[in-house]
């Protein structure tokens, strides 16, 4: 089971990362927590960490790059397409306390 604390560690102690790109993670994992993903415009992390939309645009590519974040996009049924955030190991621990959920 993977744990936030372990993944915020691991970025923090990651010297390829920039301070921005610390921050934009630290945001995605807090959004992550409950569906193992986001869906946050890069305008709505930076007004989260005061940063411009710009700067969060390139900490996402570089999370992405660097194996932090996995990205998708999906469209809907109305074709508006939805970009969603993965951070890498979250996915698991979600999985896992679903499967905990309905063994209950």
């Amino acid at each position: 089971m993977t744990n936030y604390f372990d993944l915020i560690a691991a970025a923090r102690a990651d010297g390829r990362l920039l301070p921005s790109e610390k921050n934009a993670y630290a945001v995605i994992l807090e959004l992550s927590y409950t569906e193992g993903f986001c869906f946050a415009t890069n305008r709505y992390i930076a007004a989260k960490i005061g940063m411009s939309d710009r700067t969060v645009k390139r900490a996402v590519s570089r999370l992405a790059v660097l194996g932090y974040i996995n990205i998708t996009r999906e469209a809907d049924f109305c074709g508006i397409i939805t970009r969603r955030l993965y951070p890498v190991g979250v996915a698991e621990r979600v999985t896992e306390k679903d499967k905990a959920a309905s063994a209950s």
